[in-house]
């Protein structure tokens, strides 16, 4: 039942990306010691920004390559043996998609960028993983929040929800296990375009998910409540 609340409610607050673009990037490492890749891209129409996401999906074009690092911590980019394969397990996953479009999405953020793009995500899964919804409800977009409000007020209740109180409603149970997974996994991708990001992030022992994130004001914003969609394979 919990899981049929959490997709009604993530479908409900899904939204729209930009269109894609082109450029390149360059490995680097965060402050959260998250190595990012580099990767070229082409260009394509807007790509899909995960459960619950109603994008046109451009035709798959060249795959991407690029590096990887721990997600939470602090590794550099000499990868342990074990980190080493995650990234070369992720990098398969990407090129075998189907769907190249987050790939192909943009290009690989700069340093700065990508830092600040994987501390905004890496916060948010963190308070997911905790149950701290005040702190998840402030990582959300603009958008999604409304959204959220607007759910709220649909709920039979004689005062509508908060923000809070509504995902502690749908979420009882911090999502902590899968937290704790995405922490530990890798980084491969941050393609970014007009205030847009896509983070593809492989979690420890699973399979390769993504994240959109939206520039709003001096932040980066989530675009959905889920702690990330599965790359299509």
């Amino acid at each position: 039942m919990r899981r049929r609340w959490l997709i009604l409610i993530v479908a409900a607050v899904a939204v729209m990306a930009a269109a894609a673009g082109c450029g390149s990037g360059s490995d680097s490492t965060t402050g959260n010691g998250v190595t990012s890749g580099s990767a070229g891209a082409s260009e394509s129409t807007a790509p899909s920004s995960g459960a619950g996401s109603q994008h046109k999906r451009p035709s798959p074009q060249h795959s991407s390559s690029g590096g990887g690092g721990n997600a939470g911590s602090g590794s550099d980019s000499s990868h342990p043996q074990g980190e080493a394969e995650e990234v070369t397990e992720a990098h398969e996953e990407e090129a075998s998609s189907a769907d190249q479009s987050i790939q192909e999405f943009g290009a690989e953020a700069e340093e700065d960028e990508r830092n600040e793009v994987v501390d905004a995500l890496l916060a948010f899964v963190r308070a997911m993983g905790k149950g701290d919804y005040h702190t998840v409800c402030d990582d959300l977009n603009a958008k999604v929040a409304q959204e959220l409000a607007n759910f709220g007020k649909m709920q039979k209740s004689r005062e509508a929800k908060t923000c809070p109180e509504l995902l502690e409603q749908v979420v009882p149970h911090p999502e902590a296990e899968r937290a704790k997974h995405l922490l530990e996994g890798v980084v491969t991708k941050v393609r970014v375009k007009e205030g847009d990001a896509f983070v593809l992030l492989k979690p420890a022992g699973e399979k390769l998910s993504y994240f959109v994130l939206t520039h709003e004001g001096e932040e980066w914003k989530l675009n959905s409540i889920a702690l990330g969609a599965p790359l299509v394979p």
